[in-house]
């Protein structure tokens, strides 16, 4: 029984202790195992690129890193880092072969719990280096800390070998045109070095299809331009992309014919005509044909264009810098239509002006002093009046107002009849007036 109470009494001291050292462990921050680096990045790289590589570490309650980054300095250059993680200060420095960082939680909030990528390091490809070659970027003296130990980190490296230039080879190895109608030909015969063909199709054709090979497995083509063909003209375009990028386009020039129903339109007239300088006269109209253009002696030269009235026709071709010649000048604008027959002549005399020097004076003549007036001075009511005009005023007999009376023939002197001769004859119209008045009682009072 004794023994039996001892071992479990060794039991529970065991058991105590081991939780004690677990607790204990627990109660140590940033206890950390073990770390470990690596640096991966692209599988595939080439001459001339620019390579950006992951630095990653991985480890238990890691508040710090440090450690260097080793490379050939004759393949790689460094060109800067990237994308550290938040919550850390990192302090990164490169060239000449090694790239060294120093790296830390700032604030004991973030730290490395199983992997992380602490940051990117970008490198630059010697173009020098021949296919093959093997770039190497190598990290050593890596170190994590918990807080309370550096902790050697295990290192992988990034290892890979330079790949061949791609391809530029952007031919095509062959190319046809095809419609609902059936094979569409085209001129001259395919070669991959001629980048230039042409072909037609009737007017039903409304789109063609377009099958075409690479000369290399690297490249790439597309096509445009094939669908939804206007009457007349149109360019079909085959582009090919190389694997290295280079580009090659293939032409088709493709003409639609018109429809044979279709009547093309006889309408030859312009909707405007434009003249480098100067004005018309009239204005235009499309169904005035001459114009006249006045222009200065120092215009010599005159551009004159139409635009016509119908969109498919060609219109006027345009006269350009035409020289002018002193007086009379003619500018005849032939517009056609678009049935190519109908044409329309819109002529503009030009009249060039002569030159002229203007008025020079050649000779000043000599005038004699010109006597001034002197200025006119409203007199004030004070103004003494000169000798003269005294004299004059004595010399005049007072001015007197003629009176409306007769002179001594009994008439006014200013031909009107005198005053009594009036007075006379109104006081006999008065006295003639009563009378016919009595005489008409009279006779009423005898009836």
């Amino acid at each position: 029984m004794l023994k039996t109470a001892m071992k479990k009494t060794m039991c529970y001291v065991c058991a105590a202790a081991a939780a004690m050292f677990i607790i204990a462990a627990a109660a140590v921050p940033g206890f950390a195992a073990n770390a470990s680096v690596s640096v991966t990045g692209t599988s595939t790289v080439r001459a001339g690129n620019t390579i950006t590589l992951a630095v990653n570490m991985s480890g238990s309650g890691l508040y710090a890193v440090q450690g260097t980054l080793s490379y050939d300095s004759s393949i790689l250059t460094y060109a800067g880092y990237s994308g550290t993680p938040s919550g850390w200060a990192f302090t990164i420095s490169g060239g000449g072969g090694t790239v060294s960082f120093l790296g830390y939680d700032d604030n004991q909030t973030s730290p490395i719990n199983s992997g992380k990528t602490i940051f990117y390091v970008a490198f630059t490809v010697s173009g020098s280096v021949t296919p093959g070659t093997a770039i190497k970027v190598t990290p050593s003296g890596v170190t994590g800390s918990d807080g309370t130990a550096d902790i050697p980190a295990s290192a992988s490296g990034y290892s890979v070998s330079v790949a061949a230039p791609l391809s530029s080879n952007c031919n095509l190895s062959s190319l046809s045109l095809s419609s609902d109608g059936g094979s569409v030909s085209i001129s001259p015969a395919f070669s991959q070095g001629t980048t230039w063909y042409s072909a037609t199709v009737p007017y039903s054709v409304e789109s063609v299809s377009v099958s075409a090979s690479v000369a290399d497995s690297g490249a790439s083509y597309t096509v445009s331009g094939n669908r939804s063909l206007s009457v007349g003209k149109n360019s079909v375009y085959v582009t090919v992309t190389a694997a290295s990028g280079a580009q090659k386009t293939y032409t088709v020039a493709l003409t639609r014919e018109p429809d044979p129903n279709y009547k093309p339109s006889d309408n030859a007239k312009l909707s405007d005509i434009n003249v480098s300088v100067g004005v018309l006269s009239p204005s235009f109209s499309p169904e005035i044909t001459e114009y006249v253009l006045y222009l200065p002696y120092e215009v010599d030269v005159l551009s004159v264009s139409g635009t016509p009235e119908d969109s498919l026709a060609p219109g006027a071709e345009e006269v350009s810098d035409m020289a002018l010649e002193e007086g009379g000048n003619t500018v005849a604008l032939r517009s056609v239509a678009e049935d190519g027959v109908t044409e329309i002549v819109y002529y503009i005399s030009v009249y060039r002006m002569p030159v002229f020097t203007g008025t020079t004076v050649t000779e000043a003549t000599t005038l004699p002093p010109e006597t001034t007036a002197p200025p006119e001075t409203e007199a004030p009511a004070t103004q003494t009046t000169t000798a003269a005009e005294t004299s004059a005023e004595t010399t005049l007999p007072p001015e007197t107002t003629a009176e409306p009376s007769g002179g001594s023939d009994g008439v006014l002197t200013d031909g009107k009849l005198p005053v009594w001769l009036v007075i006379v004859v109104g006081i006999l119209c008065v006295m003639a007036g009563f009378g016919c008045c009595f005489g008409i009682l009279w006779q009423k009072r005898d009836r």
